[in-house]
């Protein structure tokens, strides 16, 4: 285990607890699991093959190996999507609706799916900040003056953009405990579309949009002011594909207007875009083995460079309307839309 590993770990054990809104030392079993973010019998399964799916994530690590590409590499479906996020009591009952067999796209799977995903970015974040002193005292090892102003400037940047994250994660995952409480979800927004079959691919997790898919300025980040977070999803229920959206803040706030801006798309087009939203915005994304092996040298350049966009310089959605990700045709059969009304306050 890694330097950086160890301190993450040694975070979960003595400072990190079940992220359940009703946790307490009463209700809570011991100890902290491997949560998935992805439903290991639905989502993943559906497109792995001998038990496995490819990870882009995994295959950073891998990067200076395949000279700055980033091939997405193997990974078992008890580790993918993963992440210590609840004891396995509230794992268990909190999703059960989400996880068990027959479950359907409706708002609250949507709300479970999304609570999930905004639990994931807090501990991922948390996990980063823990390993910054490891990734400070180690990382400019033997490297000259100027090469460690530039590497430390780079992990202090990421060190407070990790602590300013975690603190807008932690308001919205109070937002979402308050309503699990009291089984009031009327504020929360859904816009959902389901497919006619099961595409190549899943994810989870959450981002902040600065831009909607027109081009249009929606948020500036970086500042003081709350920000809105978009909870996004593309998973599988009832053997097909759905990809989901949810988020809370003002009917007209940013996240609002972004979800807005995709629903005005032409249907046809929402495919493309929703693949080229996960593989630039989502780290935890999986793969269908075959269908990637299957793809042409440029057809895999095309999403290298839309993985390599989201680590750091992501583009305008604007952008990903030209984005193509070769997948299999599917249409949209279905949509859940729980936005507010033209109009409201």
């Amino acid at each position: 285990m890694s330097l950086a590993a160890k301190a993450q770990d040694a975070w979960v054990r003595n400072s990190h607890t079940c992220l359940h809104p009703e946790a307490s030392p009463s209700t809570c079993s011991s100890g902290i699991i491997d949560s998935h973010t992805v439903q290991r019998k639905g989502g993943l399964a559906a497109i792995a093959e001998n038990n496995h799916v490819l990870s882009p994530r995994r295959g950073i690590q891998d990067i200076e190996k395949n000279r700055g590409k980033i091939i997405p590499a193997r990974i078992g479906l008890r580790d993918a999507s993963t992440f210590p996020g609840f004891c396995s009591t509230h794992d268990a009952q909190m999703f059960k609706p989400v996880e068990q067999a027959g479950a359907s796209l409706d708002r609250l799977n949507a709300f479970l799916l999304s609570f999930r995903a905004i639990a994931y970015e807090y501990v991922m974040k948390q996990l980063a900040l823990a390993s910054y002193p490891v990734q400070r005292d180690n990382t400019d090892c033997g490297a000259n003056f100027q090469q460690q102003v530039i590497a430390q400037e780079l992990l202090y940047g990421r060190n407070e953009g990790a602590k300013r994250a975690i603190a807008d994660l932690n308001r919205l995952r109070i937002v979402y405990g308050d309503a699990y409480k009291s089984g009031n979800f009327a504020d929360f927004k859904v816009y959902g579309i389901t497919f006619d079959s099961v595409l190549p691919f899943v994810a989870s997790g959450a981002f902040l949009p600065e831009f909607d898919f027109n081009g249009n300025p929606i948020q500036i980040l970086g500042t003081k002011s709350e920000v809105d977070e978009v909870a996004f999803n593309v998973t599988v229920l009832e053997n097909v594909t759905v990809g989901v959206f949810g988020w809370w803040g003002k009917p007209q706030g940013p996240a609002h207007r972004f979800v807005d801006s995709f629903v005005s798309l032409p249907d046809e087009a929402k495919l493309t875009v929703l693949a080229a939203c996960a593989f630039e915005y989502l780290e935890n994304l999986y793969l269908r083995e075959s269908w990637w092996n299957s793809l042409s040298p440029d057809e895999k350049l095309s999403c290298d460079d839309l993985i390599h966009s989201g680590m750091g310089q992501e583009r305008s959605p604007a952008a990903l309307r030209n984005q193509r990700v070769p997948l299999p045709a599917a249409k949209i059969v279905a949509t859940l839309d729980c936005r507010p009304k033209a109009g409201s306050d």
